[in-house]
């Protein structure tokens, strides 16, 4: 199945109450109390779930307390998918992919080696630090892109009462969230690559997931042509797996046919065939 397909699917299944956002009310049904494995905004009106790191800034925020929970739940969808859900089931990912693969100004853009650090400062500042010592959601309420457009505006737009209290931390959030899709025209998934704090949590996870990129270094030439298109550029193959590869499988697809180095696997163990020191291993740069 092709993985904009996949996107939809989980698209519709993240936000089911569509005819909410003519209302601009919120579902409060049990179903909230389920942590997804993306970014869906508690607030959003379609939205029958809860996002999970708006749930760890709750938790610290007023219980000061570990978001065990919340910890619990991503460490699931991390053992099992890694960074799997951000390629398949995110819709704001989905949204920057459109963007990208119509824009007229698209560029194959490898990762800035600083910025990617930033995901770690937004984790721990706006996400824990923030949260606990100013009792402030820091990144659902100055930060996230997802919850602007999810849940922000829509709100915003269908109740009246709400925009007399719209003030400049929501316009902050509405130039940033402009900001971020109007250069993922350019570079392919920017929000993913250097700020998404839960792309960072679950990225923790890749190298020891059970869905992974297999490599057989046998028969790989490490011709660079896996990384042609990765979405997260990249430097593959030796980023395969990396905490900021999202699983896509981009670069399967990459390899070339008569190559066939990379390939699927769902297992417990070696993320590679053959290790890294294997013999009459070719390298072509």
């Amino acid at each position: 199945m092709k993985r904009w397909i996949t996107q939809f699917i989980f698209l519709f299944i993240q936000n089911p109450f569509i005819q909410n956002f003519l209302t601009g009310t919120i579902y409060r049904g049990p179903a909230k109390a389920i942590c997804t494995g993306t970014l869906t905004c508690y607030s959003c009106p379609a939205a029958p779930f809860s996002c999970p790191i708006g749930t760890m800034q709750y938790i610290i925020e007023y219980a000061k307390m570990i978001p065990t929970y919340a910890i619990g739940s991503l460490a699931v969808f991390g053992t099992l998918f890694g960074r799997g859900p951000c390629a398949f089931a995110c819709p704001f990912g989905l949204l920057q992919d459109i963007l990208h693969k119509f824009s007229p100004f698209r560029a194959q853009v490898r990762m800035t080696p600083w910025v990617r650090q930033l995901k770690w400062v937004i984790f721990a500042a706006f996400v824990v630090v923030i949260p606990y010592w100013k009792e402030l959601p820091a990144f659902c309420a100055w930060i996230c892109p997802a919850g602007t457009l999810q849940a922000g505006i829509p709100i915003v737009i269908a109740n009246v009462s709400f925009r007399v209290g719209v003030g400049l931390t929501f316009a902050w959030k509405v130039i940033l969230l402009v900001l971020i899709l109007l250069y993922a025209m350019r570079e392919q998934r920017p929000f993913c690559r250097y700020l998404c704090p839960l792309g960072l949590f679950l990225g923790l996870f890749n190298r020891i997931a059970m869905l992974r990129i297999t490599r057989d270094r046998k028969v790989c030439l490490t011709c660079g042509m896996c990384g042609k298109q990765c979405p997260m550029g990249l430097e593959l193959p030796r980023e395969i797996n990396h905490i900021d590869c999202i699983k896509c499988g981009t670069c399967i697809k990459g390899c070339p046919p008569k190559i066939k180095a990379l390939s699927w696997k769902f297992m417990p163990l070696d993320a590679e065939i053959a290790p890294a020191e294997e013999k009459g291993v070719r390298t072509q740069n």
